[in-house]
């Protein structure tokens, strides 16, 4: 596990939240705790030498969320040291999700920031990977995004506004993509005074810089909307874009349409819908959220040109939210939900991206259970290759006295692609932890995974963990 590099640009999203926090009063809360663990590993493979293993991590972390006068943040952060007992080896990795919004200058500068850092797979595959796995299946990716967005209001029927981004997606791993991206956009929208009509036409600049090449991609956009009641909500688009980046398609330009509407019957409930097209053919997304005091469902889906380097720039995408805006928690561990990780390998490639996902929460007096679906279809736009996954997962949890919570689950994925080897990997879990005192806990759990691949891959991997958690502030 070699050491993980760049924790000092890590940092800054981190020292940022904390730094605003201070300069605003407001409510902050920090939650802090350090973890302990060893697991045994074992691993019977049916082309390799079967492996027994003994690894011991340690993570420190800390959760960071509040709202100031003009600053709202919200930080998970760990940082885990795992020791590999039977080869000696030692390494760090990262974990890291963080969203910042400030007004810097009241009602004029505006900058928000995205921060991810997490392992992933080193190609594209079914299997989900952690600070345990061998260091040759997983790799540190990170994700860094800046917003800066300037507004400028011209009375009360319009306002000049400027949203931009800078971005950054690499990892430890030499023979990934590292991708440097800026989005450069001016237009004119309508301001408080606009009534039930809104509207917007704006021109858009964005230049992505690969490791094996550059891409420009320029659009002009214009907008209406009209608020028919309080409950539905119609907007068609229309506009021009081009690309330089190299494709398949017979045209790398055109004219691009949008027709959708949006229905909110009551604040618990939401749905949107928009259709158009674009010079690279259909482009579509459509949502629906619904929540109720013990149950929260999601269901969404997309179809956009897109990249992997640009999908982990924006991984807060991936989480699944409230009609209100507000992540939804999952009720066995108190996390965001976030949609189930189908690996992306980093390319200098654009592809077609089609989504959908269904997420599901029910919360009991005892008893908590989650549940998702997620598909992926990517469709390459030089090379013309495609990749399919697609992923169920099931968890439950169940109090079973004041201290002392059970936890199962099981996770199925199926990955397939044109010009790799297919792939599937079935997960069972269960889990046990006991509460001691106020702010610590020790836990054991059980995993074992079936993983099966087109290329004699397979193997099947039994682990068991011991835990203990506390906090260290």
């Amino acid at each position: 596990m070699p050491l993980q590099r760049k924790p000092f640009l890590l940092s800054l999203p981190v020292w940022g939240v904390l730094i605003a926090g201070l300069a605003n009063a407001g409510d902050w809360e920090l939650v802090d705790s350090v973890s302990f663990g060893a697991t045994a590993v074992q691993r019977d493979s049916d082309n390799e030498e079967d492996a027994e293993r003994l690894v011991f991590t340690i993570t420190p972390s800390f959760h960071l969320k509040g709202e100031g006068r003009r600053v709202s943040g919200d930080v998970k952060y760990g940082l885990t040291a795992a020791y590999d007992a039977d080869d000696s080896e030692s390494g760090l990795s990262h974990s890291l999700r963080g969203q910042i919004q400030s007004e810097i200058v009241e009602e004029f500068f505006f900058l928000n920031a995205t921060a991810f850092a997490g392992l992933t797979s080193g190609t594209s595959t079914s299997a989900s990977v952690d600070a345990v796995s061998p260091d040759s299946e997983s790799v540190q990716k990170y994700s860094f995004s800046l917003a800066p967005i300037f507004q400028r209001q011209l009375g009360r029927k319009a306002n000049l506004v400027s949203r931009n981004r800078f971005s950054y997606s690499g990892s430890d791993d030499s023979d990934d993509e590292d991708t440097i991206s800026r989005s450069l956009n001016l237009g004119i929208e309508s301001g408080r005074g606009a009534g039930r009509t809104t509207w917007f036409a704006g021109y858009t600049n964005i230049h992505s810089d690969f490791d094996t090449r550059e891409e420009t991609v320029n659009s002009l956009s214009t907008g209406i909307g009209y608020q028919l009641d309080n409950s539905w909500r119609i907007n068609a688009g229309l506009g021009y874009g081009d690309s330089d980046a190299s494709t398949s398609r017979g045209s790398n330009e055109g004219v691009t349409w949008n027709l959708g509407a949006n229905w909110t019957p009551n604040p618990r409930t939401n749905a949107s819908v928009s259709f158009g097209e674009s010079y690279w053919g259909e482009a579509w997304s459509g949502a629906i959220s619904h929540a109720t005091r013990r149950t929260e469902l999601s269901v969404k889906g997309s179809r956009s040109l897109t990249n992997s380097s640009t999908l982990l720039a924006e991984s807060a995408s991936f989480g699944i939210f409230n009609p209100d805006g507000t992540p939804v928690v999952d009720p066995i561990d108190g996390d965001p939900l976030v949609v189930d990780g189908l690996l992306l390998t980093e390319t200098d490639e654009n592809y077609i991206n089609t989504s959908l996902g269904v997420d599901i929460a029910l919360t009991g007096r005892r008893s908590s259970i989650t549940g998702s679906v997620t598909y992926q279809e990517r469709e390459f736009d030089v090379s013309g290759e495609r990749e399919d996954t697609i992923a169920y997962r099931l968890k439950g949890s169940r109090n079973l006295s004041g201290a002392t919570k059970m936890t199962a689950g099981i996770r199925y994925a199926d990955f397939s692609s044109s010009n790799a080897a297919d792939d599937d990997t079935l997960d069972f879990t269960l889990g046990i932890t006991n509460q001691l005192g106020r702010f610590s806990q020790i836990g054991a759990s059980l995993s074992h995974r079936i993983f099966n691949s087109s290329d004699d891959s397979d193997y099947t991997e039994q682990r068991l963990s011991l835990t203990f958690t506390t906090r260290f502030l």
